[in-house]
């Protein structure tokens, strides 16, 4: 029995998972600063609240 089915090439689903890939890292990294940057004010808003513990 033959099997005609034709074989496709993985490049461009590789294409698309590097840039899914890719995009979700700059996603995360960008939440990422986000949060850093908004948890550093929580920390500098409770040192001037409650001093800075000594």
């Amino acid at each position: 029995m033959v099997n005609n089915t034709e074989v496709e090439t993985a490049a461009p689903n590789n294409r698309r998972q590097t840039f899914t890939v890719l995009f979700c890292v700059a996603v995360l990294g960008t939440f990422l600063w986000f949060w850093g940057e908004q948890i550093g004010e929580v920390i500098e808003m409770l040192e001037l609240a409650y001093g800075d513990g000594t």
